[in-house]
């Protein structure tokens, strides 16, 4: 098996356990037992992939859109996100 698609695999099956949960670099290269360094690598693709998202500059990441399009699951809808988006980050503030 290619090593990559491996801890890559195995960094999406420990977030869904907890698919709220905001996780950390550190704590997802623990999953995958490699350094935090590697770990951002895999992690950016996945982001870029749209498999996991970034909640912001050193805020974590978790289950990302993609995640529910392999399943053909309705539960993300980009317009629905866009109408609240403003909303949301109105109410956490």
């Amino acid at each position: 098996m290619i090593q990559v698609i491996g801890r890559a695999f195995r960094i999406l099956e420990g977030v869904s356990v907890d698919p709220l949960r905001v996780w950390s670099i550190a704590e997802m290269a623990k999953l995958i037992d490699v350094q935090s360094a590697t770990c951002f690598h895999i992690v950016n693709s996945m982001v870029e992939l749209g498999y996991l998202e970034r909640l912001g500059m050193r805020k974590g990441y978790r289950l990302g859109p993609a995640v529910n399009r392999l399943c053909h699951s309705p539960a993300y809808r980009p317009d629905l996100v866009e109408a609240a988006d403003h909303l949301l980050r109105a109410y956490s503030e």
